[in-house]
């Protein structure tokens, strides 16, 4: 399946100007700018199928959830840089198709993800150690 968004709600939101400026790609004005792509693609990691006004807070939390975890949502060559609190708000009224879950549900699969036998490459190391158990004291809330 497809991952379709839609950033209409958006335009409507901010106006002509302000939303080609937030999606627009500052080095090439036909491309779409990073942030909003990598928002789009993050709707299927965080399990949410859009931002809006009710869900900004648990977008941010997923989202900022997984790059304490696996870092910054951007890489490059030579920069990596985390998506913000204020990059996610700009970005309300973003929608996709992706199937939203619930926070236990979302949380549960992260753990998995990070404790799982078939994720060798995490598993046993310090730094995965920490991230699984900090998943285990916000499930117990």
């Amino acid at each position: 399946m497809s991952l379709n968004y839609d950033l209409s709600a958006i335009s409507e939101r901010l106006g002509d100007k302000a939303f080609d400026e937030l999606i627009s790609d500052p080095q090439n004005n036909e491309n779409m700018h990073p942030v909003t792509n990598a928002l789009i693609w993050a709707t299927m990691t965080v399990s949410l199928n859009g931002i809006t006004e009710a869900t900004v807070d648990e977008f941010w939390f997923r989202l900022s959830l997984l790059q304490a975890l696996d870092g910054p949502m951007l890489k490059g060559a030579k920069h990596k840089i985390y998506i913000t609190r204020q990059d996610v708000e700009d970005h309300i009224g973003l929608r996709t198709n992706v199937t939203s879950r619930r926070r236990n549900a979302w949380l549960s699969a992260q753990l998995q993800r990070q404790s799982g036998d078939d994720i060798y490459w995490v598993k046993d190391t310090p730094q995965a150690t920490s991230a699984r158990k900090r998943i285990e004291l916000i499930l117990q809330d």
